[in-house]
């Protein structure tokens, strides 16, 4: 029983170790202004998008199909999946769009 949770353990810290070559790669994201009105007041947001054809994308579901692409704004569940990805992906300083952080879970 102890040998199989070593084995897990391991086998998704080398996932993770993969997936870490992402970080610091540029994606395609496309920005959608949308207004949003509460009552009497108007708030003013963007609703964002990734490239499903970028191939950076496409290669991070090649190895894990069960990724999660989480952008500004994105309400994501807070189901634990040890083996699942969770891709960030943030507007750097020069307002290009890159991967920022990968976490498993």
């Amino acid at each position: 029983m102890v040998f199989l949770i070593i084995k897990n353990i391991l086998g998704e810290l080398r996932m993770s170790d993969a997936f870490q070559d992402f970080v610091g790669k540029e994606i395609n994201v496309s920005e959608e202004p949308v207004e949003y009105k509460f009552g009497d007041e108007t708030y003013k947001d963007f609703n964002y998008s990734y490239d499903k054809n970028d191939p950076v994308i496409k290669d991070i579901f090649n190895k894990n199909a069960s990724a999660r692409i989480i952008l500004p704004n994105t309400m994501v569940t807070m189901d634990y999946i040890p083996t699942r990805p969770n891709v960030y992906i943030d507007k750097d300083t020069k307002g290009t769009w890159r991967i920022t952080e990968v976490k498993f879970g």
